[in-house]
């Protein structure tokens, strides 16, 4: 798909940017306490809207896949009080993950990694997060499975999900695409480690090269997306914000202690793919070296050959071996014994 030019269009404007189709708008609706929980999955854009307006003492999650109803977008904005540039941010797919904080919401943007072993495909997916007083908002620009595991434990009730407030929610959130991360890097871990059997074997080939430049691709675009999760997190951590209590604040940490792991070992990573890059061109390079080394031996045993070739096919009129009745033989000889001479000292100086 094309991407949109949005140049000269003013601020805030709620149109949909990104390299992917965008898909249909779904939303599902999660209103829970410690003891209730209430589902509404594909709402109409009226049942959102009226549920968001209809008062709620407990916490109430909005999931939102797919960004294509960009007018509804727009009408839920209104209704939360949502700035025009932030709704503009989520649109736009291209962001770099931040954190920004407002007196009466909290904005995150992430990105979830996608990654096919079979194919060694790497893509990924924006993720927007709105937090605000009893209220927890998530867009996906693709229908994913992401956050299956949160519904499930609102629906089991097991663990403090149930029984904390909206900015737990908000870090169960965040920590499920972190945690992606982490076992993301553990898959492309164990790969890097096959890849590296599989240079060290005989079967080195172009393919293998075409491996590992894939993966320092894949590695780039995870620690690309993960450098500003570490810092936006310590900020929020760090800072004054009214709508994290201070029981929830070690949760975050961890987050942190998380993204921070995945970048040590994205850079671990990096670090032993160019070792094997260098490895595969020594290798390369050794192998033309054996190429280069068999041939200058072949030449060197026939440039003598090619000598006393030419001096007998000069054909001077007095040449005594051309009478001779077994110059031919004799000459025949000579090659033999000239070219197995030097074999037999290429062998013993080991340069074959």
């Amino acid at each position: 798909m094309p991407r949109i030019d949005k140049t000269g269009m003013p601020p805030g404007s709620p149109i949909h940017v990104s390299h992917n189709q965008p898909l249909p708008t779904a939303v599902n609706i999660y209103r829970f306490t410690h003891d209730q929980l209430d589902i509404v999955r594909d709402a109409s854009s009226e049942q959102v809207l009226d549920l968001l307006q209809t008062p709620f003492h407990g916490t109430t999650w909005v999931q939102i896949q797919g960004l294509a109803d960009t007018q509804f977008l727009a009408q839920l904005a209104q209704t939360l009080d949502i700035h025009q540039l932030i709704l503009e941010d989520i649109l736009n797919c291209h962001q770099r993950p931040k954190l920004e904080e407002y007196e009466h919401l909290i904005f995150a943007v992430l990105r979830y990694a996608l990654w096919d072993l079979e194919t060694t495909l790497n893509s990924d997916s924006q993720v927007s997060m709105i937090y605000l007083p009893h209220v927890v908002v998530s867009f996906e620009e693709s229908s994913t499975s992401l956050f299956n595991p949160v519904v499930e434990r609102l629906k089991n009730a097991r663990g403090k999900l149930r029984n904390h407030g909206p900015d737990y929610l908000f870090y169960a959130l965040m920590d499920v695409v972190v945690d992606s991360y982490v076992y993301m890097h553990d898959t492309l871990e164990d790969y890097i480690f096959e890849l590296e059997e599989e240079l060290l074997s005989a079967d080195t080939d172009q393919a293998t090269l075409l491996k590992i430049q894939n993966l320092k691709r894949v590695v780039l675009r995870q620690r690309k997306a993960m450098l500003p999760v570490a810092n936006m997190v310590s900020g929020l951590i760090r800072g004054d914000n009214s709508l994290i209590k201070e029981t929830t604040l070690p949760y975050f940490r961890d987050i942190e202690d998380h993204a921070l792991r995945v970048i040590g070992n994205l850079e671990t990573a990096r670090e032993l793919l160019d070792s094997m890059l260098d490895v595969y061109l020594s290798l390369v390079s050794q192998h033309m070296n054996e190429i280069m080394k068999v041939l200058t031996v072949f030449a060197a045993i026939f440039i003598p050959l090619t000598f006393l070739a030419g001096v007998y096919g000069m054909n001077f009129k007095h040449m005594p071996e051309l009478e001779w009745q077994w110059g031919y033989l004799g000459i025949w000889g000579v090659f033999i014994l000239v070219g197995v001479s030097l074999l037999v000292y290429f062998k013993r100086r080991r340069w074959l």
